[in-house]
């Protein structure tokens, strides 16, 4: 018991810390995205991945509205995703703070670890859908932008949505983890009432 109060101790500090760490990333990208839309930069590099272009001045209108979209998206992004973390930490710590003091199986620990599974569900689905309005901004802006890419060796240019399902294995095993807590909770009221 002492081992696991010991450890559920430094884990709630380290999800204490990317709590506060996730919610200076969210800040970050707020004022980022609100700087974006407030400066007008000018833009004579253009970068894809690790790929940069150098452009001339009549490449890129950076007040277009397909790369503030772009921006938009990719802010939004940014921004569900750091939420979501610091609202996972604080569930995570939520969890933990009854382990540290010696009372693993309590009956908010089963409720919350099926919370986290519905938290990470529900970040799965925004995270989709926030990855396919990307996707869209950038279908926009090769559309109107296309040009700057137009040489002898592009023949064409393909946009494809790509997505990572592993946030329902997750909630799955979250879940399956619920279970077992729940039940460890029955077995501890057992346990207290034969005693």
């Amino acid at each position: 018991m002492k081992n696991l109060k010991k450890s559920a101790s430094i884990l709630y500090t380290m999800f204490n810390i990317f709590f506060f760490l996730a919610l200076f990333v969210l800040c970050a990208a707020i004022i980022a995205s609100a700087l974006f839309f407030i400066l007008d930069v000018p833009a004579d590099t253009m970068q894809i991945g690790i790929l940069e272009f150098s452009l001339n001045g009549e490449a890129l209108d950076t007040k277009s509205l397909e790369l503030k979209l772009i921006m938009l998206a990719e802010m939004i992004n940014i921004a569900l995703t750091a939420a979501f973390a610091a609202l996972i930490c604080k569930k995570l710590k939520g969890i933990m703070r009854p382990i540290k003091n010696g009372e693993p199986f309590i009956e908010t620990i089963g409720k919350d670890v099926r919370k986290l599974g519905n938290i990470i569900l529900i970040f799965g689905l925004c995270s989709t859908v926030a990855q396919i309005a990307l996707t869209a901004a950038f279908a926009l802006f090769i559309g109107k932008y296309g040009h700057i890419f137009q040489n002898d060796y592009i023949l064409s240019c393909r946009i494809m949505l790509t997505s990572d399902f592993g946030w329902i294995a997750a909630a799955l095993v979250v879940y399956l983890l619920a279970y077992v807590f729940e039940y460890g909770i029955q077995l501890q009221k057992l346990s207290d009432e034969t005693l």
